[in-house]
């Protein structure tokens, strides 16, 4: 009985050492509050969402279904101006600026290009 107890507490005790803390993705203007800082990361960081959010688009358009945004075909953005995206969208929608980043950036971007 001892060695279960023993045993039990040090598999509790490697597990909350173990165990990293969960963090919430930062809001849209903290993102850009961050990048307007100087922040590589962030800058990075936004533009890993809309790449996430482009390869959904190529994934849905490959299967024939209702794509999230729709760009010209021949467009490449760049992070800085995926940052303006998300800059102008909260300007004309200042609620969307509490939402989470990458949420946002597939708002802005579907108000930016939206389909027809």
């Amino acid at each position: 009985m001892k060695i279960k107890v023993i045993a039990c507490g040090a598999i509790g005790s490697a597990m909350i050492a173990l165990s990293a803390p969960a963090y919430a993705e930062a809001d849209a203007k903290d993102f850009l509050a961050e990048i307007d800082k100087g922040s590589e990361l962030h800058l990075q960081i936004l533009n890993a969402y809309a790449n996430g959010i482009s390869w959904a688009n190529t994934v849905l358009a490959s299967k024939d279904r209702t794509k999230l945004y729709c760009p010209p075909s021949k467009l490449a953005i760049t992070p800085e101006q995926n940052a303006a995206i998300l800059r102008d969208y909260i300007r004309d929608e200042p609620s969307v600026a509490s939402a989470p980043a990458g949420l946002a950036m597939l708002a802005a971007l579907q108000a930016t290009f939206p389909c027809k």
